[in-house]
């Protein structure tokens, strides 16, 4: 699976992103490619890194999940793994599910 499949797979969930900053406690040095989006009109966020292989992904995980701690967020992230993509998913209001079911589908 690659980042581009993953955005495909949102967009196919009649999401509408447009392209953000990662934080800089997140951004990956061992990913081959990454990107953050932000779902419109509900600014809910959406990280997603490629990596070269599984090992890779596996090492870049641990280190991105401590690293989350350290940034303010709103809710609890949702990190999701599978075929060498990691896709992180902030949601903005916590009682809000329709977004969430979508981005679960991504994988």
């Amino acid at each position: 699976m690659t980042l581009e499949e993953v955005k495909k797979n949102i967009l196919d969930q009649d999401l509408s992103i447009s392209i953000i900053d990662i934080p800089n406690q997140i951004i990956s040095t061992e990913a081959k490619k990454q990107k953050g989006y932000e779902i419109r009109d509900s600014r809910d966020k959406v990280y997603i890194y490629e990596y070269i292989n599984n090992e890779a992904l596996e090492s870049d995980n641990i280190k991105i999940h401590n690293n989350l701690n350290g940034i303010p967020l709103p809710n609890t992230p949702i990190i999701m793994t599978a075929h060498n993509v990691l896709v992180i998913y902030i949601k903005n209001e916590k009682e809000e599910y329709e977004i969430e079911n979508k981005i679960l589908k991504v994988l």
